[in-house]
């Protein structure tokens, strides 16, 4: 198969002497003479149909048995039903495909699935030498493949001007229209259309004029194996096709819908010529009568296809032509301004707008071109619009009243923010319904550069929105610690008054939410790290409730109380208990004070249904009843000590007295003695 696939005549004869297969496949059912043709390699196709690679495939036992019909199984198919003469087609190889078409191949062979016509891979490559040949031998140009598509868009979708041309020409450029009267020849059959006669085709004018020159360079004889086959020229096979159009009377077809679409898009080939950018194209099938206001499944016309992909040209055109340029998508009332702004297409949104296209026009989200164009942060677009007149401070009234300044904020846009914050935009307007801001959307979004900007520019460092959130709590809900640090850095407090209904704080909202690095830069900048909640939780309750492992030690080493139990008397480690988070219990039991009853704990786990959290709980009370049981060890143990010392210091005591007795007593008996001693002395005075 590689032989064949590049080309080397000799070896490909030298292996198929040697008794190669010729009808041997790949794994996506590819054969020697699929590759041949695919890769234009003419008289190495022409050496595997001699050695039998027959483009009638022989039916064996197994389609017999399972009553296929075989006329459907004539020519070999690749994965996906393509056809030796439909890969020539597709690559361009005219003087292959001339050569199988004088062998019998079907012009009108579809794959299994009607994705694919020979003449349709013809149009999708643009090689419309090989279109000319295969109408000229009656393929269908009007055939319409699995999604309703045509040739024409085939075609269109590659931008193949010539080709569309052509086929927008048919059949007058097939027929010799002087000499014969198209209205008199007879209508094609289905059977000439799906399937035509191999003995009526081999036999017909066309065919023998191709034959005849294929017969001057391809030898066909039994004994042709010896000599070499060369492939025709491109020249003598145009000279071939033309010469056989000229002498041939193919089916005549229906001329070409210049407006057909396909039935999942309803695509049609202006719309995706525009949508391609394809400036010839268009002009050509707009000269052909094609719908200009045509629009797909949603609703975009192809002057709204062409300004969103940023085709100025193609956008030129259709304007001169009357495209509307106010036309609306159906279901987001975008018109072309508006997708241009939104898609970053300055030279588009330059023309529109000298077109008179609305700057101030809102689509479904109600959003202008210049919210659009803020949201992308596009700050060309911004400023052409701005130049133009656009308003600055336009708020989308009838959904959340969000600015352009907001929006640019939000996505993270600094040159945007900054280049609407110098032409004016208000740095502290809110949204009426929730009273949020450039700011608090920035933080709320995790746009580090855009909140340092903002706060520099004298933004309200403490603004709550209506959820009485302040900017540092918006940053703690998303764990942005970049965002945090610069909101701390330019004077937001750590310990600001919490949230009016939850009494939450920035730090029961990071270490609820398990944010392990936010949590860390408000204990360094002294956040009260046994805040509680309205619920009574405290920072390490929350966490431990979450599970959050990392967060949870942070606090213990920081010196949260590791008892707080909330309102209703659950302590952080019963609350890791209850939802399961084994980890966490088992690190907690060895910092508690307070360990909950046996009774407690079983009570929770009879009201479990889920198995999962069953199986943890399960091992959460095993490790609190071994700490508990060696925490009674150790409390024993120590009691043991304790005793110990207890008896040893009484009998510490007992020799300590007895030895002050003794003392006393030795006192005593000197005393009496040196009282003897002064009664003997008076004595011998007198």
């Amino acid at each position: 198969m590689e032989a064949s696939q590049e080309g080397h005549l000799e070896l490909v004869k030298y292996l198929l002497a040697s008794g190669a297969n010729v009808h041997a496949t790949t794994a996506t059912g590819d054969t020697a003479l699929t590759y041949a043709c695919e890769n234009g390699h003419t008289d190495v196709a022409d050496v595997l149909l001699q050695a039998g690679a027959d483009l009638d495939k022989q039916e064996d036992m197994k389609t017999i048995l399972e009553g296929i019909d075989p006329a459907k199984h004539q020519e070999h198919e690749s994965e996906g039903g393509r056809t030796p003469l439909m890969k020539a087609a597709r690559a361009g190889h005219l003087c292959t495909v001339q050569f199988l078409i004088s062998k019998g191949a079907n012009v009108n062979r579809a794959t299994a699935n009607n994705d694919h016509t020979v003449v349709s891979l013809a149009c999708a490559g643009g090689h419309l030498a090989v279109v000319e040949l295969l109408l000229a031998h009656g393929a269908d140009p009007t055939h319409r493949l699995k999604d309703g598509s045509t040739m024409l868009i085939e075609a269109a979708k590659g931008g193949h001007t010539n080709v569309v041309s052509y086929l927008l020409d048919y059949p007058n450029n097939v027929l010799s229209v002087p000499t014969t009267d198209v209205s008199q020849l007879p209508p094609p059959s289905q059977d000439q259309s799906q399937e035509p006669d191999r003995t009526s085709q081999e036999n017909s004018p066309a065919l023998l004029g191709v034959q005849k020159a294929v017969s001057t360079r391809v030898p066909t004889g039994s004994n042709s194996s010896s000599q070499t086959t060369e492939c025709l020229t491109p020249e003598s096979c145009s000279q071939t096709t033309s010469n056989v159009a000229s002498q041939s009377m193919p089916p005549v077809y229906p001329s070409v819908d210049v407006d057909a679409h396909t039935e999942s898009n309803h695509d049609t080939a202006l719309t995706l010529a525009c949508a391609g950018g394809h400036e010839e194209l268009v002009s050509v099938l707009i000269a052909r009568d094609a719908k200009i206001e045509h629009r797909d499944k949603k609703g975009f016309t192809p002057l709204i296809l062409a300004a969103t992909a940023g085709h100025v040209g193609v956008v030129e055109i259709l304007l001169d032509k009357g495209g509307d340029i106010e036309a609306q998508s159906e279901r987001t009332k975008d018109t072309p301004l508006s997708l241009a702004c939104s898609g970053g297409r300055q030279e588009v949104v330059d023309l529109l707008l000298a077109r008179g296209a609305n700057k101030e026009h809102r689509n479904v989200s109600d959003y202008t071109p210049l919210s659009l164009a803020a949201s992308g942060g596009y700050v060309n677009i911004i400023k052409i619009l701005l130049n133009a007149g656009a308003e600055i401070n336009s708020r989308t009234g009838s959904k959340l009243g969000i600015s352009p300044l907001m929006l640019a904020a939000m996505n993270g846009h600094v040159p945007a923010v900054k280049l609407l914050l110098d032409m004016g935009s208000d740095i502290n307007a809110q949204i009426e319904t929730n009273r949020n801001t450039a700011l608090t959307l920035a933080c709320f979004q995790g746009r580090a550069e855009v909140v340092s900007l903002l706060l520099d520019r004298k933004a309200n460092v403490e603004h709550r929105a209506k959820t009485g959130l302040t900017p540092l709590m918006e940053a703690a809900s998303g764990g942005y610690a970049e965002v945090g640090r610069v909101l701390l850095d330019k004077g937001a407090d750590v310990n600001a008054p919490p949230v009016p209904s939850s009494r939450d704080t920035a730090l029961t909202i990071a270490a609820d939410k398990g944010h392990y690095k936010f949590c860390e830069l408000l204990i360094h900048r002294g956040a009260h790290i046994d805040v509680r909640n309205k619920k009574g939780n405290t920072p390490l309750w929350l966490a431990s409730n979450g599970g959050h492992f990392d967060v949870v030690q942070l606090l213990v080493q920081a010196g949260a109380d590791v008892d707080a139990a909330d309102n209703r008397k659950i302590t952080p480690l019963m609350s890791a208990f209850r939802k399961g988070h084994v980890k966490v219990v088992q690190y907690l039991v060895k910092e508690v004070n307070q360990f909950p009853s046996d009774i407690e704990c079983m009570r929770y786990i009879a009201t479990i249904t889920d198995k999962e959290l069953l199986k943890k709980c399960h091992q959460c009370v095993e490790t609190i009843v071994k700490a508990k049981d060696q925490q009674a060890a150790e409390a024993n143990k120590n009691a043991s000590i304790l005793l110990k010392e207890l008896d040893l210091e009484k009998s510490r005591e007992e020799s300590r007295k007895q030895a002050l007795a003794a003392k006393r007593e030795k006192r005593k008996e000197k005393r009496k003695k040196k009282k003897k001693k002064k009664k003997k002395k008076k004595k011998k005075k007198k």
